[in-house]
């Protein structure tokens, strides 16, 4: 019986989700849903956020005219301008993409739009991050913008995107296939250790290799002759 309080977590619980399957041929397969958001749709979501907090401030603001409140309401309706940070994460959260991969010991397989791509998995393969080809760009742009505000000796901060970017990639015989831009390296390491999580289970599970075993039978060898552990009766 399990204490009272005391929550037992499975070695694939939380994010990405994660669920083991077996697939039409009876095989193993993990299949991982990750919800990540691109540089790009991160910068969409901070405009957004700011122009929703700007519309708060307007609707506020005439609200206060409109009913004949004290002007200190103003302040008020002003001091709406610093919820921007809300709506913005806000935002990012409402438009994170969801990636779809599947797992096997002979393939992996990822949704691209409405189709997927089939990678068939040999030995020379790893699952890595990749910054963002983008990232020398930007830095590029940011230090110029930020050498004239210099001269005009004004401080500015330039938010990054593509320098707090990855591409996932799978790496397959040294070649790159790139399957998702993550902005954010938090986000961006928790996919790639689940994805390499999983490649240590199916070594050890299938392939009978020096992965790691998670349940019991995991880590057996299978000899000549063996009971299966599933059989018609």
């Amino acid at each position: 019986m399990q204490p009272i309080g005391r929550t037992v977590r499975r070695p694939f619980d939380g994010k990405p989700r994660t669920r083991e399957e077996t697939d039409d041929n009876g095989n193993l397969a993990f299949r991982v849903e990750a919800r990540v958001l691109t540089p790009l749709r991160a910068r969409l979501a901070d405009r957004l956020g700011e122009t929703t907090a700007a519309v708060l401030v307007v609707l506020m603001g005439l609200y206060i005219l409109e009913n004949d409140l004290p002007p200190t309401g103003l302040l008020f309706a002003a001091a709406f301008w610093f919820t921007h940070p809300l709506c913005e994460k806000a935002w990012r959260e409402a438009l994170k993409r969801t990636v779809e991969m599947v797992v096997t010991a002979d393939q992996f397989r990822f949704r691209r739009g409405i189709r997927w791509i089939t990678i068939h998995r040999v030995l020379r393969d790893r699952f890595a991050l990749v910054i963002h080809d983008l990232a020398r760009h930007e830095r590029d742009r940011h230090e110029l913008e930020i050498a004239k505000a210099q001269k005009r000796k004004k401080i500015v901060q330039p938010k990054r995107y593509y320098q707090d970017s990855y591409h996932l990639c799978y790496e397959l015989i040294g070649q790159r296939n790139d399957i998702i831009e993550i902005c954010g390296r938090p986000d961006a390491q928790a996919v790639l250790m689940r994805l390499r999580a999983i490649d240590d289970v199916i070594n050890g599970r299938v392939r009978r290799g020096n992965g790691t075993a998670i349940r019991p039978g995991d880590e057996w060898v299978e000899q000549p002759g063996a009971i299966p552990e599933t059989a018609d009766r």
